[in-house]
């Protein structure tokens, strides 16, 4: 009997399972370093993707469009429109300013330097602006007349008989001066035809 032969094929067996260990790990290290490559560059890649559409659509459960966006064709401007169940614009956003409509009326509209509220039927019942070349600051109309602020100036309220308060400072009507104006601290009532009824100081 050969005493080493069976060391020599248990040295044979090892320096196998070492050589597939070897190739192993060599394939396991090449899948990692190519992974590792592969994250570095979808990192440095940009995200970006870009999806065009004329129009899009957001419905709700039932099918109903509840949110579009897109561009109004009559005025060429991006748009968002808010819509209720029915079908009826509930609000509309744009570069115009925003526009609250109930039953198909612009009851709410903020525009660039304004504020405007409505009735029912779409008529302005207050106005608050702020434009630099304002006639009134602010205007509050009723069924009955209005209350304006003038720039500066008085407190305006009127009916719609034609008889006013001004409250400030504003130009006397009838007065005998061109452009005599009242202080701050007078009061002035007047007729329908303008005429003074009531003045203090």
């Amino acid at each position: 009997m050969n005493p080493q032969a069976p060391s020599l094929e248990n040295l044979q067996e090892r320096i196998l399972q070492l050589e597939s260990q070897n190739r192993r790990f060599k394939r396991l290290g090449i899948a990692g370093l190519a992974a590792i490559a592969l994250v570095a560059l979808m990192g440095q890649a940009p995200a970006r993707k870009v999806v065009e559409a004329s129009e899009f659509d957001v419905k709700d459960a039932a099918g109903n469009v509840r949110l579009r966006l897109g561009v109004d064709s009559k005025n060429d401007t991006a748009e968002l429109w808010l819509q209720t169940s029915k079908g009826d614009e509930g609000t509309s956003i744009s570069q115009n300013g925003i526009v609250m409509k109930r039953d198909g009326v612009g009851r709410t509209i903020l525009g660039e330097s304004s504020i405007t509220l409505t009735n029912s039927k779409g008529q302005p019942n207050v106005r608050i602006t702020a434009d630099d070349d304002a006639e009134r600051d602010l205007f509050i109309e009723g069924n009955t007349g209005f209350l304006q602020y003038l720039p500066g100036h008085a407190l305006e309220i009127s009916d719609n008989n034609g008889y006013e308060t001004f409250v400030g400072s504003a130009d006397v009507p009838g007065a005998a001066k061109a452009g005599e104006s009242t202080t701050a601290a007078s009061v002035i009532l007047t007729d329908p035809d303008r005429k003074i009824l009531w003045k203090a100081p």
